[in-house]
């Protein structure tokens, strides 16, 4: 039980138990009994439970304790964590070149999509059936086909709820009013396509997998401060260089304090690319 929902390839799986063990709890927290931890006088908390994170083609980089603004362009938009067992949040459109890929049946008009941010996974996966007439057709099958007769397009992609239903719930974390509970933003072509990036399928659920491609193309936030955890999107600013940041950064004062409780600080990792298929 005390690992249950700590996995995840970064190690940065999140759970409310007392006993966990995510990590991500031990770095924002001065001691946890349960586990016979107790920080020193001169270890770093984290003042905030987040985490951001960021790639390009050879470098990751994740961000601890919140995101630098020198990173991204604009303030970052915050839409609901939908569940507690993984990072998912509502995509409530998905176009290509005009053509709505997440193409919902009448009685659907509104709907959104529970979709899964998952650094482990190199593709795109799309659902690939209609669902007992969820979508006039397989979100997959509509993407294929339009990748294919009019190929080398970005894919835009909205987060959170556009319609009525985005009411005071959605609403309650720096959001002014409904029309702000959703925005677009775009996954350049490089990102997603061969031999870099990957859309495939995914198979037997009504669920989209947002891999690589949506972190080589936005900063994604990861906001595990209560009561209403949420994901932060923003697009990134491309002036800002991945992997300049410390290799050891806890001392680095262009990023928060020397010691006691601290604000963000960076690491980067060296990733190797392999050539995959688009579809």
């Amino acid at each position: 039980l005390e690992f249950r929902r700590c996995d995840g390839i970064l190690g940065m799986g999140y759970s409310d138990l007392v006993r966990s063990a995510c990590f991500f709890r031990t770095l924002t927290s001065s001691a946890r009994p349960s586990w016979n931890i107790f920080q020193t006088d001169s270890a770093v908390i984290l003042q905030r439970r987040q985490f951001s994170f960021l790639a390009n083609e050879y470098l990751g980089e994740l961000q601890l304790g919140g995101h630098d603004p020198a990173s991204v362009t604009e303030a970052v938009f915050y839409t609901r964590m939908l569940n507690d067992t993984g990072y998912g949040v509502a995509v409530s459109s998905m176009t290509y070149n005009g053509v709505e890929i997440l193409d919902f049946e009448f009685a659907h008009k509104g709907a959104a999509l529970l979709s899964i941010l998952d650094t482990g996974s190199s593709c795109l996966m799309l659902p690939n059936a209609t669902y007992n007439g969820t979508y006039t057709r397989s979100p997959f099958e509509i993407f294929k086909h339009a990748a294919k007769t009019q190929p080398g397009h970005g894919i835009q992609i909205t987060f959170g709820l556009c319609n009525n239903k985005c009411d005071t719930s959605w609403n309650a974390y720096n959001q002014s009013s409904p029309s702000n509970c959703c925005k677009t933003f775009t996954i350049p072509a490089k990102n997603w396509m061969a031999p870099g990036g990957c859309v495939q399928a995914f198979p037997d659920m009504n669920v989209m997998i947002l891999g690589d491609p949506i972190f080589r193309s936005m900063l994604i936030l990861h906001d595990l401060e209560p009561p209403v955890y949420r994901v932060g999107v923003a697009a990134v600013d491309s002036t800002y260089g991945i992997g300049d940041a410390p290799i050891n950064p806890w001392g680095d004062e262009r990023m928060g304090p020397s010691s006691g409780r601290s604000s963000v600080h960076k690491h980067v990792a060296f990733r190797k690319r392999y050539a995959r298929n688009t579809t």
